[in-house]
């Protein structure tokens, strides 16, 4: 959920800024979720996230030293603490359950909306909503290859029925991340959506997704953890 406090920032009009919280707060984990951390395995609790500087600014649009000065004043503001590593950065949102429960918005505008929110199974999983999840528009949105949209959102949506629409997601997310870091020539030989949603290919491993050179987009490519979610470079 996107709190409306957020633009009652003084540094809200910074256009960067702006960009860079919003990307962190799509990127922070919404549930537990085990991710690798200076080189071991850590359980991310929600709110948190494992990035670096480099990578956030590549999704925001904004330079890495622009990044960091950003970081130092949320840090400053106690939105967020940082615990910096050699390679990746584990940021946590202070107050990240106070923003995200609908229950703590009670008499707000937030809450007044999550109140009137309508019934997901009426309106189909292609709308989506904040508090349910990804739609099966924003999901096919992150598969890699954009053929055969309309067998794609029937596939994505038999899927929802059996996996959570986050977990979904995520495991699209990497997916895509592995095969955009191929080349021309090997991606094309990435599966149809409709062909990967029906397979159930998000259940795989995904140690059998290889990267380019044979590197799994596990421990031996040093992943880094974004919005929940394992990353292969």
């Amino acid at each position: 959920m996107l709190h409306r406090s957020l633009k009652d920032n003084a540094r809200s009009s910074d256009p960067k800024w702006m960009s860079v919280v919003v990307h962190m707060l799509l990127m922070a984990s919404h549930s537990e979720w085990d991710a690798h951390y200076n080189g071991s395995r850590k359980k991310l609790k929600p709110g948190q996230f494992v990035t670096g500087a480099r990578v956030l600014g590549e999704r925001a649009g904004v330079q890495k030293d622009k990044v960091i000065s950003i970081w130092n004043d949320l840090e400053a503001d106690q939105m967020i603490q940082t615990q910096r590593g050699n390679k990746h950065t584990l940021i946590t949102f202070v107050n990240w359950k106070q923003y995200q429960n609908p229950s703590t918005l009670a008499g707000t505008q937030a809450g007044t909306q999550e109140r009137r929110k309508p019934d997901r199974n009426k309106e189909g999983n292609n709308k989506g909503n904040k508090e349910t999840g990804p739609s099966a528009e924003e999901i096919y949105a992150a598969y890699p290859r954009k053929v055969g949209k309309a067998n794609a959102i029937k596939a994505i949506d038999k899927a929802l029925k059996k996996t959570d629409a986050g977990d979904l997601i995520r495991m699209t997310e990497l997916y895509a991340q592995c095969e955009r870091s191929k080349s021309n020539e090997d991606r094309k030989y990435t599966p149809h959506p409709a062909t990967w949603f029906n397979g159930e290919r998000y259940n795989d491993d995904p140690k059998e997704w290889v990267g380019p050179n044979g590197i799994l987009p596990t421990d031996n490519a040093e992943p880094r953890q974004i919005g929940g979610v394992l990353k292969c470079h």
